[in-house]
């Protein structure tokens, strides 16, 4: 019993000298009070309120008729917001792979965005492609 005290002492010891030695010190806090590396904290807001548009948009269509239930359509909206998520949980550990779930998450805006920008006079449609197009280009700049 004692020895597994001591073990626990000394993983929570090393656990707290590589939190304070992490490179990766100047940081932002999320709405959930999570921190980001400053490096992503435009990049972090994008997604999030992306995904949460991508969201809505969803809810949205999935009450409309024709083309808004398109599944092609409904896949772009559910790929937006899966790498949204994705990409802000990787930036908010400060993850190495966070440029290259960047990547997938710009292309996956990109498309959403051509998806929603196909509905001409709808404005949930137009907002999102919108926003969309704001995450794509934060996450191009994010990883340049």
């Amino acid at each position: 019993m004692k020895r597994n005290l001591f073990l626990f002492a000394v993983l929570s010891c090393l656990t707290l000298m590589l939190a304070a030695l992490n490179p990766v010190r100047a940081a932002h806090h999320t709405e959930s009070g999570a921190k980001v590396p400053t490096a992503y904290g435009s990049c972090h807001s994008a997604c999030s309120k992306c995904q949460e548009v991508c969201e809505t948009t969803l809810a949205y269509c999935s009450k409309q008729a024709g083309e808004h239930k398109n599944t092609a359509h409904i896949k772009a909206l559910q790929d937006c917001i899966a790498t949204c998520k994705m990409s802000e949980d990787f930036m908010t550990r400060g993850s190495q792979l966070s440029h290259s779930v960047c990547n997938l998450c710009e292309e996956a805006c990109k498309k959403c965005a051509e998806s929603c920008e196909t509905f001409k006079d709808d404005k949930q449609m137009k907002a999102c492609a919108e926003e969309c197009r704001k995450c794509a280009e934060s996450c191009q700049t994010m990883k340049s």
